[in-house]
């Protein structure tokens, strides 16, 4: 197992020390992490200097968590009571102090005096550090597990997205459908107002033709009040009347033939 102990000093009450990326080793842990199977960088932040350098080891922890998760990038504040005695067992006096622990090994075997940069970081690491055929493949091995999990996770993404436009083009059938029925029911809805309008005036008309007939009626029971208001006509006297008017006028009759046929025989005596 290669470990690197990158050990620096800080302020306790540094707020940025706890955001630092790195794996924060302590008196209750480090035993965990020194001598196992990985590769450990870790350091602990105290000093101005080591503020300076903070962010080349974010650099430095995502590099490695991307490219090799067998290397921990870790640190360690020896300002920490609980610590002091750790970091004088590693014979760290001044910070910062960037130490390399090797895989199966408890003490460190090589200590960085390069400038404090990201490059230099990482290329005195990967000097150190060899990595094994065994951690290659199961490297590989994470890399092809990840690369498979991505493309899982993309084509779950891509299902739901199908998904999500089905479900919007059964939403967007639905509201056609319910627009069409909205202007069919519109327009049968305008369709009873036509007709009820058609009927409407239908009955204006037949009222109008009811207020002649009143008007007509009323005229009628006029006259019919007038014609009852007229003196009745004894029936005795009219029968009477029309049997003297016969026989008057058949005697009229009688004359005229008689005269004519007197006259008819005169003119064939010649007079």
């Amino acid at each position: 197992m290669i470990i690197v102990l990158l050990i620096l000093l800080f302020d306790v009450n540094a707020d940025w020390y706890h955001s630092t990326l790195a794996f924060t080793l302590a008196a209750n842990n480090y035993q965990q992490h020194l001598g196992k199977e990985k590769h450990v960088n870790f350091f602990t932040p105290w000093c101005i200097y080591c503020q300076h350098m903070a962010g080349e080891f974010n650099q430095v922890f995502e590099h490695y968590q991307a490219t090799r998760p067998d290397i921990l990038i870790a640190k360690m504040n020896c300002d920490e009571q609980q610590n002091q005695h750790i970091c004088h067992h590693f014979g760290v006096h001044s910070f910062p102090t960037i130490l390399y622990f090797p895989p199966g090994q408890d003490r460190p075997t090589s200590q960085f005096q390069n400038h404090r940069r990201y490059d230099f970081f990482v290329q005195w690491i990967d000097s150190l550090a060899q990595m094994s055929e065994e951690t290659k493949q199961e490297i590989q091995q994470q890399k092809l597990e990840k690369m498979l999990k991505e493309q899982e996770e993309q084509e779950q993404r891509l299902r739901e997205m199908m998904e999500l436009e089905r479900q919007k083009q059964i939403e967007f059938e639905e509201q056609e459908k319910k627009k069409e029925e909205e202007i069919r029911i519109t327009q049968s809805i305008q369709q009873q107002i036509v007709e009820a309008n058609t009927f409407i005036d239908t009955i204006k008309g037949m009222e109008k033709e009811i207020y002649a007939l009143q008007q007509y009626t009323a005229e009628l029971n006029s006259k019919l009040s007038q014609i009852k208001k007229m003196p009745k006509v004894n029936v005795n006297h009219a029968l009477v009347f029309a049997i003297i008017g016969f026989f008057i006028g058949v005697a009229m009759t009688s004359c005229v033939c008689l005269f004519q046929k007197t006259n008819h025989v005169n003119t064939e005596k010649g007079i």
